[in-house]
């Protein structure tokens, strides 16, 4: 499993640990920000606020589901992931979405769109939960902006490091929560967690012990719009797939709050803790020893 300071990406990749970045650092990583990805934004909120045709009223839904092990699948999915990557596609730029994950490189390639129809379709399908689309932009593993629809309330956010974020009109920030024994964690277990594995279970089970309160809500990037937004105060999951969590993670940081990211078993999969800043450096250093 990943541990949050020994382990990092291969040569060629990027790892951010949470914490301010020098200055000159910060300027290299933002030299890419220019207006153009304003304008790519605006296309990206565009799309994904076109998908409420697509969506329809909840009464519309389609309750069947296909199941890949314990993965579900439902015919929604594809249908808001053609749209998507069509729309996308008149950029030019290269897209990872969970339906085509033919650019698997996303930690060298530039200016990659990141694409997750629904984050969620469990909940989308019956009602359990939140459920989100999901697109966001990055650049040689580094997250430039990404745009959250929450399917439920019919709301949108979107930001990024050089934007800030907002929720439809108002400004997002992280919260100041610095007591763990207080601070509310969202984590989630993903498809394709060993539950045999003894180690898996007793870092998943060592992490939630840390916290006050622990929420499981069924959807990464709904998770994380919680930690955006200020209303739980710390993300942590392991194995999970980068498109459940990039857009997630623009958001996190537009609301002034950091992340680190560590290599996952396959090439699409991380490790992710995403905190507001009073609590990463007390995670970071404690996680290492579950």
């Amino acid at each position: 499993m990943p541990d949050f300071l020994s382990r990092t990406f291969q040569p060629g990749a990027i790892t951010l640990i949470s914490g301010p970045i020098p200055e000159g650092d910060a300027e290299d990583l933002l030299s890419s920000e220019s207006s153009g990805d304003d304008e790519l934004l605006e296309h990206a909120k565009r799309l994904v606020r076109n998908m409420e045709q697509i969506l329809g009223p909840p009464a519309s839904r389609d309750t069947s589901l296909d199941w890949v092990g314990r993965e579900p699948k439902a015919g929604i999915d594809r249908d808001i992931n053609q749209a998507l990557i069509a729309g996308l596609a008149e950029t030019g730029l290269p897209i990872l979405s969970e339906e085509q994950d033919a650019h698997r490189d996303w930690r060298s390639t530039s200016r990659l769109w990141i694409v997750d129809p629904l984050d969620g379709t469990l909940n989308y399908v019956r009602g359990t939960g939140p459920c989100a689309i999901a697109v966001s932009l990055w650049d040689a593993g580094i997250p430039v902006f990404g745009v959250i629809y929450d399917i439920v309330n019919r709301l949108m956010a979107w930001g990024g490091r050089a934007s800030g974020a907002r929720w439809e009109g108002d400004s997002l920030s992280v919260s100041d929560t610095s007591d763990l024994g207080k601070a509310v964690l969202c984590t989630g277990i993903p498809s394709s967690f060993d539950f045999n594995e003894q180690e898996s279970r007793s870092r998943l089970l060592g992490t939630m012990s840390l916290f006050g309160k622990v929420r499981m809500v069924g959807s990464a990037a709904s998770s994380l719009l919680l930690v955006a937004r200020g209303a739980a105060d710390c993300y942590f999951e392991d194995e999970i797939k980068i498109w459940d969590v990039a857009a997630g993670i623009a958001l996190v940081e537009g609301a002034g709050g950091s992340y680190t990211l560590t290599e996952g078993k396959t090439p699409t999969t991380v490790g992710l803790l995403a905190s507001n800043r009073a609590l990463a450096g007390k995670l970071t250093s404690t996680l290492t020893t579950i």
